[in-house]
């Protein structure tokens, strides 16, 4: 057999193989519906199918212009076409702009899809992000529905009466979701009223660079509106370290509603004391452990059994030690004048400090000699009320204190009290007793203080 005859039985042979499925991918059935035809039969082979294209009513949307040529065209506008059916999906005073630009076909496809709602993409957030990548920037946290990708948990897809499409009005959107919160605002007493307006007046809708989605960093945020705050926390010359970090304002503060004035997290001094319960190692020294001396001391001062630290400081910071709310002595001496003292005397009496003798302006005396007259008002020497007594409670009448520190040591009061007097046996001094009704030593006399301006 010759080379050339050989090559020609090779060429019968593959083509009796090869020619069924040739034939087969070429044959066309014009006279057949469009998806059995043998030309767009891949069209309905998958999950989710338009219903025309999946009926073969392909002539819902299609149109043959010229029998002779097989071409077909659309029936309609292609960004009107689907109104013809789907009209209620684009009723609103606001229509998706991807709608109005581009025809539905930019997220649908008109014949069948893998994805629910024939999406072009597998979530309704991917589909959504093809155009508002913005939306999913590289925050730090996202909106739960971001995440999810559940865009029209807000957004209506295609057509809303409000702008950007939200599917609910302002706070009401909110409230879909965060119900607790707007029950609050119903139920107690105060209302901040950014919560009940505009929610978005603190918090980004997608994400951010907080947790809790903020518009601005803490404090920062709450002092944009509480500008006298900030001009307190500003001028402050002793601030309160509290209110600028971590959760700041919140720290004490809810951000929604509460049943206390002021929004307040707590009742009085247990808001401080959720903080004071411990000792604070502080920039500016040891802060005790007032929760503590509290619970082991029943004898307390007025504001504290009113439960009321904001008599005597500051919440926010002050222009005095301790963030007292008037003027203090910060040393352990002071001469003794009314200003200095301002703090106390809002609510204590200047005459028990003012004269050497006395008959009711202080129980503090010997017969008629002011005790407190001698303590305090003794030049530059003058004890400051922290030498005897404890500002928030001790076990003694009158927060007379056990023993008041002085350097590295504690000096020792040992004050007894009696129905008319009493005593004390500190180191400052020897043991020695007082009695208003029968003077103790009625020869005595205090001498006139040199009191210093």
């Amino acid at each position: 057999m010759d080379l050339e005859l050989t090559r020609m039985i090779a060429l019968l042979l593959g083509a009796m193989v090869l020619s069924p499925v040739s034939v087969a991918q070429q044959v066309r059935d014009f006279g057949d519906d469009c998806t059995s035809s043998g030309c767009h039969g891949k069209l309905v082979q998958t999950k989710f199918v338009h219903a025309p294209a999946g009926e073969n009513q392909c002539d819902v949307c299609h149109v043959q212009p010229d029998a002779k040529v097989h071409r077909f065209d659309l029936t309609a506008d292609p960004k009107e076409l689907c109104m013809d059916c789907h009209e209620e999906s684009v009723e609103g005073e606001f229509l998706h702009a991807a709608i109005e630009q581009n025809g539905c076909t930019i997220c649908h496809n008109p014949h069948g899809s893998p994805y629910p709602k024939l999406l072009r993409e597998a979530t309704t957030g991917e589909n959504c992000s093809q155009c508002h990548e913005e939306v999913a920037e590289d925050f730090e946290f996202h909106h739960g529905p971001v995440a999810a990708g559940a865009c029209t948990s807000c957004h209506n897809p295609h057509a809303s009466d409000l702008s950007k499409l939200l599917v609910e009005t302002g706070p009401k959107l909110c409230a879909q979701c965060h119900d607790e919160i707007f029950e609050n605002l119903e139920s107690l007493k105060t209302v901040h009223q950014p919560a009940r307006e505009d929610c978005l007046g603190c918090h980004q809708p997608h994400g951010g660079d907080d947790k809790m989605l903020l518009t601005a960093t803490l404090p920062d945020l709450c002092l944009d509106c509480h500008d006298d705050v900030a001009d307190a926390i500003d001028d402050a010359a002793v601030p309160h370290a509290l209110v600028t970090v971590g959760r700041a304002c919140l720290a004490c503060h809810s951000p929604h509603a509460s049943d206390r004035d002021t929004l307040l997290l707590g009742d009085g001094a247990q808001l401080c004391l959720s903080c004071h319960n411990r000792t604070i190692n502080s920039k500016r020294g040891i802060i005790a452990d007032i929760a503590g001396r509290l619970a082991a001391h029943p004898m307390r001062h007025g504001p504290v059994a009113d439960n009321d630290c904001v008599t005597c400081h500051q919440p926010h910071g002050g222009a005095y030690v301790s963030l007292l709310t008037a003027a203090y002595p910060a040393k352990r001496y002071a001469a003794f004048n009314d200003d200095i003292y301002a703090l106390c005397f809002e609510c204590h009496d200047v005459e028990a400090f003012e004269d050497a003798e006395t008959t009711d302006a202080t129980g503090f005396r010997d017969g008629q000699r002011n005790l407190h007259f001698l303590h305090v008002n003794s030049g530059a020497k003058g004890r400051t009320c922290r030498f005897c007594h404890d500002p928030h409670a001790n076990s003694n009448t009158h927060q007379v204190t056990d023993s008041v520190a002085f350097g590295q040591w504690r000096i020792p009061l040992n004050f007894e009290a009696t129905q008319t007097g009493g005593s004390c046996g500190p180191g400052c001094h020897q043991s020695r007793r007082y009695d208003r009704l029968t003077p103790v030593n009625p020869k005595r006399k205090t001498p006139n203080a040199i009191v210093e301006p």
